[in-house]
């Protein structure tokens, strides 16, 4: 092989080196030209607090200890589909009854011994989604002193 044609063959191989490195590029740029909208959309929601919740309460006494049994109705919730309710009876800081359903209709149940003074009862209810909670909905509920007592909301 003479350096003539070795020099020739030499300057053709980058040569070609060049163009390849110029045209690739090229030939894999790639547009989106379809004119037709998107048919995916993305968005964002948010737990609400249950609304217009219905439901009933009664308070009992036998011998010393008070009884209050509340009944959740039903209630309005505008947030995601596919929700679950958790439903919680407590007496102060200390909760005496929860429930976890889909349901909107749920009975909870409380007792405790008696001291002869009214009793406050808090019933709540809230929706969850996976690890999503709402703000909870809650309502006092007042047992007399004597133990007894009912209503309806």
């Amino acid at each position: 092989m003479t350096p003539w044609f070795d020099h020739c063959r030499r300057a053709v191989s980058v040569l070609l080196v060049v163009l390849s490195l110029l045209a690739i590029p090229a030939v894999a740029d790639a547009k989106f030209t379809s004119s037709q909208p998107s048919t995916l959309s993305v968005g964002a929601d948010k737990m609400e607090m249950p609304t217009a919740v219905r439901g009933s309460y009664s308070c009992t006494k036998w011998g010393n200890t008070e009884y209050i049994s509340v009944t959740i109705t039903g209630f309005t919730d505008s947030g995601p589909t596919d929700a679950t309710y958790g439903f919680s009876l407590a007496l102060g800081n200390n909760v005496v009854d929860t429930v976890s359903s889909p349901v909107k209709r749920q009975t909870l149940t409380g007792s405790r011994s008696s001291d002869f003074r009214a009793t406050t009862w808090i019933v709540g209810v809230h929706s969850s989604l996976g690890n999503w909670t709402g703000a909870a909905w809650t309502k006092d509920l007042v047992c007399n002193s004597n133990g007894t007592g009912s209503g309806s909301w």
